[in-house]
Order: structure tokens, then C-alpha cells, then sequence
């Protein structure tokens, strides 16, 4: 089992302010249909233990549809 290098709250912290802006952000997530793989995400809404993000596929474009993404599974790229 991996230990998280970060604390919860500042992960909640940077998910919050990368939505806030807009901002792209580069993360393994370890859920989902693609476990493991990187990926580049756009936080949109930010909850307690998860939060709701476009993801943007290698060719640039984005699905459209926010993933509801779990904290607790996501890992800095």
C-alpha cells in the first residue's frame, strides 16, 4: 500500500485552487477504468474525499463530461 507523500487538506487545498483557476493538473489515479495510467485533469468541483474533473486526453481535447475522481486514489505525477 502506497503512503500518500502529502497531507489530505493540502491536497484539498491545491484541487481548490487549480478548479478556482482553471488550472490543468497532472495526476495518477488508481481508480477508474484505466488504473494507474497518468493523467491530465481539470478540477471543476471540490468535495470532502473526492472531487468532479474534465479529463483532457493526449491529442488535447477534452471529454466534456466531469469524472468524479476520489482523493484517496490519486497519486502526483
Amino acid at each position: 500500500m502506497k503512503t500518500y507523500p502529502y497531507p489530505q487538506d493540502q491536497i484539498m487545498e491545491y484541487l481548490q485552487e487549480a478548479a478556482d483557476n482553471g488550472e490543468v493538473i497532472q495526476l495518477t489515479y488508481y481508480g477508474g477504468t484505466r488504473p494507474g495510467e497518468a493523467r491530465s485533469v481539470v478540477p471543476t468541483t471540490v468535495y470532502k474525499t473526492r472531487f468532479h474533473g474534465i479529463c483532457i486526453d493526449s491529442n488535447g481535447s477534452s471529454s466534456k463530461v466531469p469524472r468524479t475522481i476520489v482523493c484517496t486514489e490519486i497519486w502526483p505525477v
